[in-house]
């Protein structure tokens, strides 16, 4: 008699990672496809009233620099042994341009991020029409309020 799988099998990995979000403790490594798959699924009050998005955006690109910088760092040969003489001129030097990262490692991070439709800017929007609005509604009493002490001094 087999067991019964276990539920935590049965999860989705893009579930876990809302789960873990909801919980405070994101700092689980998953795979990007279950980031993406956790910001496809995002529930709508969650993408609007809450980081999650951005946090989960976060962790994702988190995993995918660990993960590239793990496969550089695998892929890189030994240090090479250098004559003192060497080191002597490499620390005298005024300036050196800074590395680059391994062009694999900009593939993969690009290939990582969301679709831009996804990174859309509604929080902008809604800042925007949280100040416009008040700020007309000001205007017309004030407005209201000019024309109606205007039209009692002239009554």
């Amino acid at each position: 008699m087999a067991g019964a799988p276990s539920a935590h099998a049965q999860v989705p990995c893009w579930h876990r990672v809302v789960a873990d979000w909801g919980a405070g403790r994101l700092g689980s490594v998953y795979p990007v496809a279950c980031y993406q798959g956790a910001l496809a699924h995002l529930p709508e009050d969650m993408r609007v009233y809450s980081s999650a998005g951005d946090d989960i955006r976060r962790a994702m690109l988190a995993a995918v620099q660990t993960r590239a910088t793990e496969a550089a760092a695998s892929a890189a040969p030994p240090p090479r042994r250098e004559p003192a003489a060497t080191h002597a001129r490499a620390a005298s030097a005024v300036s050196r341009p800074a590395a680059k990262r391994p062009p694999r490692a900009e593939a993969a991070a690009r290939t990582a991020l969301p679709p831009a439709t996804e990174t859309g800017s509604k929080g902008h929007r809604d800042l925007v029409l949280s100040l416009v609005v008040p700020g007309v509604a000001v205007l017309l009493a004030a407005a209201t309020w000019v024309f109606l002490a205007y039209r009692r001094r002239g009554a």
